[in-house]
């Protein structure tokens, strides 16, 4: 396991380039994101997310988030309805997860059926890096699945994941709560998890 510190302002690009180079060939990256450390892997290789579903212990039926670049990635990986647009306008880049119907481009071992969740996250070093892998990037948070050890630090990464992890982005202590989760695909807003975007605050 290789830990490389990251500036949360001013990342530097060949890092970047080098964790990019490993999600896409395979291999395990834990990075910081405005919320919580996430955990990447390469999406169109079932080996690859397999390794990721099990250094997690998280059962493959349980889809996987996918952090977006921008507003245009989204639409290449989900259909995207009215009151989403109206969210992404309000709350991204931020700490929402929007569950949406999902476009073929995205294996369903990702997802685990036919929607996805997916949000852009208020983090320059996971936009770049998701601009690397062709953006977007798995968003899935760096801990065994179910755990209430949440990884805001490079510490409860190790301590959670250990040897499992290829390489973590250290950017230091991030924001520390998950983010807010909903289903739009039936045209209205049903919170599946509340976290750092209080559901008082989604009305629109």
């Amino acid at each position: 396991m290789k830990i490389i510190k990251v500036d949360s302002v001013n990342p530097d690009i060949k890092v970047l380039r080098e964790a990019a180079e490993m999600i896409m060939n395979g291999f395990l990256v834990a990075y910081p994101t405005d919320t919580l450390y996430g955990l990447a892997t390469n999406p169109f290789s079932e080996e690859a997310v397999r390794r990721l579903f099990s250094a997690k212990r998280r059962k493959p039926e349980k889809g996987l988030p996918i952090l977006v670049e921008d507003v245009k990635v989204l639409n290449r990986i989900a259909y995207v309805n009215e009151i989403a647009v109206k969210l992404v306008e309000k709350f991204w880049p931020g700490a929402l997860t929007i569950i949406l119907d999902k476009k073929e481009i995205i294996p369903d071992i990702v997802t685990g059926g036919d929607s996805v969740a997916v949000r852009m996250p208020a983090s320059k070093i996971t936009l770049k890096l998701a601009g690397l892998c062709g953006g977007f990037l798995i968003g899935t948070s760096a801990n065994i699945s179910g755990s209430t050890n949440q990884p805001n630090r490079v510490e409860v990464v190790v301590e959670e994941l250990g040897g499992n992890v290829d390489l973590i982005l250290d950017g230091g202590v991030t924001g520390g709560l998950p983010s807010t989760i909903i289903d739009v695909r039936e045209g209205g807003i049903k919170i599946i998890r509340e976290g750092a975007i209080p559901a008082s605050s989604l009305s629109l």
